[in-house]
């Protein structure tokens, strides 16, 4: 049986969801009231609710549909963020990596900086014909390949050693529901709802690239 399901759902109840990214951090408090903290998840974990962004009796079928196809929390499918879905800008790239001479392969990212603290979070489904490669500010329109599905970017040759890797692109994040029970409300033979649909981001094995 395959793991994912390349489908969305409707736009219009993607951007009435509820939800965002999480981490996990384990909290530690002294006597003192001085705390230690450790970081568990290197990588963020999104949910959002969905249930807001139903309107009408065919969003509730879709609904149905999805979770039928998925057999519940078992298969994963595509979800677009509406509040962070892009790496870069038109016209400006993002960087992604630097080039060494050697290595070909590289992993698409999304940088968010705050002061002197960065984190990179990888990116897998990308979302085909918006992708557009650079190599020092300049777009490349051969000699390389992306993977919409990974976020993986090939090349034919190895960049040259400090040449700027940038990505414009946009993503969807691989979620799947977080319960195999769809619980309907049924108030009468025409009116149905679901109080709560929460999406749970999965987070995708990551190709090895070394």
């Amino acid at each position: 049986m395959v793991a994912f399901i390349d489908t969305r759902l409707p736009i219009h109840i993607e951007q009435g969801s509820e939800g965002g990214a999480g981490y996990k951090t384990d909290i530690w408090v002294g006597a003192s009231g001085k705390e230690s903290r450790n970081i568990r998840w290197s990588r963020s974990r999104g949910t959002w609710n969905i249930a807001y962004g139903i309107h009408r009796r065919d969003d509730l079928a879709t609904i149905k549909s999805l979770h039928h196809a998925a057999a519940g929390a078992a298969l994963g499918f595509r979800f677009k963020d509406w509040s962070d879905y892009e790496i870069g800008a038109a016209g400006t790239p993002q960087q992604i990596a630097t080039g060494d001479g050697a290595t070909t392969k590289f992993q698409a990212v999304k940088i968010y900086t705050a002061g002197a603290s960065s984190r990179a979070r990888p990116i897998t489904r990308l979302v085909d014909g918006t992708v557009s490669v650079f190599k020092d500010g300049v777009e490349v329109s051969s000699g390389v390949s992306v993977d919409v599905d990974t976020g993986v970017v090939t090349f034919t040759t190895a960049p040259a050693a400090d040449v700027v890797i940038g990505l414009v692109a946009e993503f969807d994040v691989p979620v799947r529901f977080s319960d195999d029970s769809l619980p309907i409300n049924v108030r009468t033979a025409n009116l149905e709802s679901i109080p709560d649909i929460e999406l749970i981001e999965i987070k995708e094995e990551l190709e090895d690239l070394s």
